[in-house]
């Protein structure tokens, strides 16, 4: 009985550390480092720090998997090097509906989402103060699909 207990409670600790790991690989309290090899080895490229204070990375323009991404942004808040959050934005064309497809890629991480109509967007609570956002930007003219912890 005593095995059977903490086989059940291994499985919940994997099942909820495993959730941590967000699109492109990328994964909470990773290093910049590890960020940005993950990154590169994908086909993104660092530019600069934004004006949020974020790591700003573009596709590489030779990679079709990424032709629909306009940007991705890493966020290191609070002083460490640990990545707390990023952000990948969506340019949405006739062939690629990033509100289907990339919230089916989520759900498929992170479970059912849950959609909020007042404000158009969709959200997953990934426990430990994480959680994800999905939906278009004030503009309309991009999907957005962001990773956050809450301090």
């Amino acid at each position: 009985m005593r095995k059977v207990l903490c086989f059940l409670a291994l499985i919940v600790l994997t099942c909820s550390l495993s959730a941590q790991v967000g699109l492109f690989d990328l994964e909470y309290g990773d290093t910049w480092d590890n960020c940005d090899a993950v990154l590169y080895d994908i086909g993104f490229s660092y530019i600069a720090i934004n004006d949020d204070g974020g790591d700003l990375y573009y596709p590489f323009e030779d990679v079709p998997e990424l032709n629909n991404v306009d940007q991705l942004v890493l966020y290191f808040e609070g002083g460490e090097d640990e990545l707390t959050g990023w952000a990948i934005f969506y340019i949405p064309s006739d062939e690629f509906k990033p509100e289907i497809e990339v919230v089916k890629q989520l759900e498929a991480l992170h479970g059912k989402a849950t959609y909020h109509s007042d404000e158009d967007y969709y959200s997953w609570e990934l426990g430990y103060g994480r959680f994800v956002e999905a939906g278009a930007t004030n503009s309309g003219e991009l999907f957005y699909a962001e990773y956050g912890t809450e301090f």
